[in-house]
């Protein structure tokens, strides 16, 4: 793809097709690096100023993903930033609302989790994950009622939960 800048544009084309066409191959070529796990590559090329303007100012996402995938200490940290710069420049672009739900999800911190999935949903309403997302909804609500009344009151029994949350717990 990097050869697509040096590439002229065909004169029977409009540059804005072939610039948008060249766009949507680059964000599903990244797509495709974090499938097969290839984060180092995804950071490397996105880390690259030269390279990085060839992408739109909401692929700080998949470079938020990269360092998801790749885990190592502090990476947690870094791709929160990246999902929050994403959200900056694309406030309309859905998918660093879920990266952030489910960080917020596993780290207990529910009340954000479930801002930042309503806001997901919100922008995504034909989400493929929809039924997963409503399910954290139904796992955290449960979660913030025990948290909020004592395990023995027997107001909310785990065993007869329409989901199965002990992934919460």
């Amino acid at each position: 793809l990097k050869l697509s800048r040096e590439t002229p544009v065909p004169k029977n084309l409009p540059p804005d097709r072939y610039r948008a066409t060249f766009a949507a191959l680059r964000l599903a070529s990244l797509e495709n690096e974090l499938s097969m796990a290839r984060y180092k590559q995804v950071i490397a090329l996105l880390k690259d100023p030269e390279q990085r303007r060839d992408y739109p100012p909401y692929a700080d996402y998949y470079l938020g993903e990269a360092y998801r995938e790749r885990g190592q200490t502090g990476d947690a940290k870094l791709a929160q930033a990246e999902y929050l710069k994403a959200i900056a420049a694309a406030p309309e672009f859905a998918p660093p609302y879920r990266a952030l739900g489910i960080q917020n999800l596993k780290a207990g911190a529910y009340g954000e989790a479930i801002k930042q999935f309503e806001t997901y949903l919100r922008l995504a309403a034909s989400a493929a994950d929809r039924k997963y997302v409503e399910m954290y909804f139904y796992c955290m609500t449960f979660a913030i009622h025990l948290d909020l009344n004592s395990f023995d009151n027997g107001v909310f029994d785990h065993r007869t939960a329409k989901h199965d949350c002990s992934m919460f717990f």
